[in-house]
C-alpha cells in the first residue's frame, strides 16, 4: 500500500473528532452486523425465521447500504478537494445527495442486489463481499465522479483520467484489503476464543472439577461460544473493510486529483 493509503488511515483515526466519529460508525456497524448474523445463525440452524424478523432484517440491510453510500460519497467530496477534516459526521446530511438522480439510481441497484442476496441469508456474507468487490469497484468510480462537485455533469470524468492499469491495480488492492480485514477479524477473535477457553480451564482445575465435568461445560457452552465468535468476526470484519474501504476511496481519491492536474 502507498503512502496515500496510509495516510487516508492516519486520517481517520487522528484527524479532528475522529474518535466520537469512530464510535459512532462502529455504533452502526454492530447493530447492521448484529443483525445480518442473527439471520445468517437462524437459518443456519434451521430455526423459523418469521416474516416480521426478515422485513426488520431487509429494512435494517438497505437503510444501510443506502447511509453508507450517501456517507461514502461525502467522504469522497471531502477527499477530492482537500478538506482538512475528511470524515464526515455521523447525521442525516449525507442523505441530502438522495435528491439527484445518479446517487438513487446506484443506490437502488445496490438495493436489488441486496434483495437477491438476501433470498439466501446463510450465504450472504459471501454473495455481499464477491458482489462488492466487482461491482462496487466500477460503482464507486462513478461515484467519485459525481463526488468532486456533487454533481452529474463529471460522472465519466474518472474513466477519462485514471489510465487502465491504475484501475487493475486499485482492483486488486481493494481485494487485498477484504482479504486482509478476513484474516485479521478470524485471527483477533480465535485468540479472543483461545484466551476465554484457557481461563475456563484453569478457573475449572481452580474450583476442583473433574476433567469429565470439565468436557461437559465445555460441551454445554460450545453452542454459545460459536455463536459469540462468529458475531464477534462479523462485526470486526465489516468495522476493519470499512475503514479499508474509506482508506482505499482517498488514496483512489488523491490519484484522480494527481491525474486531472
Amino acid at each position: 500500500m502507498n503512502s496515500y493509503f496510509k495516510e487516508g488511515l492516519k486520517k481517520l483515526y487522528k484527524e479532528k473528532d475522529a474518535l466520537d466519529k469512530q464510535i459512532s460508525i462502529f455504533s452502526l456497524l454492530g447493530i447492521f452486523s448484529i443483525a445480518m448474523t442473527y439471520i445468517s445463525l437462524e437459518h443456519a440452524y434451521d430455526t423459523y425465521i418469521s416474516n416480521i424478523k426478515v422485513c426488520i432484517i431487509l429494512t435494517l440491510y438497505i437503510l444501510w447500504h443506502m447511509y453508507f453510500f450517501c456517507y461514502e460519497t461525502k467522504f469522497l467530496n471531502n477527499a477530492l478537494n482537500s478538506r482538512d477534516t475528511i470524515l464526515p459526521e455521523i447525521n442525516l446530511e449525507p442523505l441530502k445527495i438522495l435528491k439527484d438522480v445518479t446517487p438513487l439510481a446506484i443506490t437502488l441497484i445496490s438495493t436489488t442486489l441486496i434483495l437477491f442476496i438476501l433470498r439466501n441469508p446463510q450465504k450472504a456474507f459471501y454473495y455481499s463481499t464477491i458482489s462488492d468487490i466487482v461491482i462496487s469497484f466500477f460503482i464507486t468510480i462513478f461515484q467519485m465522479g459525481y463526488a468532486k462537485n456533487l454533481s452529474n455533469k463529471e460522472i465519466i470524468e474518472p474513466f477519462k483520467k485514471i489510465k487502465n492499469i491504475d484501475f487493475i491495480k486499485y482492483f486488486f488492492k481493494r481485494i487485498w484489503i477484504y482479504i486482509g480485514t478476513a484474516l485479521m477479524s478470524y485471527g483477533i477473535v480465535f485468540l479472543g476464543m483461545l484466551i476465554l477457553t484457557v481461563i475456563a480451564i484453569v478457573s475449572g482445575f481452580i474450583n476442583s472439577q473433574t476433567f469429565t465435568d470439565l468436557i461437559f461445560s465445555a460441551q454445554s457452552s460450545q453452542m454459545a461460544l460459536v455463536k459469540l465468535s462468529t458475531y464477534s468476526t462479523n462485526i470486526l470484519y465489516y468495522y476493519l473493510s470499512i475503514m479499508g474501504l474509506l482508506a482505499w476511496d482517498y488514496d483512489l481519491a488523491k490519484k484522480y486529483i494527481e491525474t486531472a492536474k
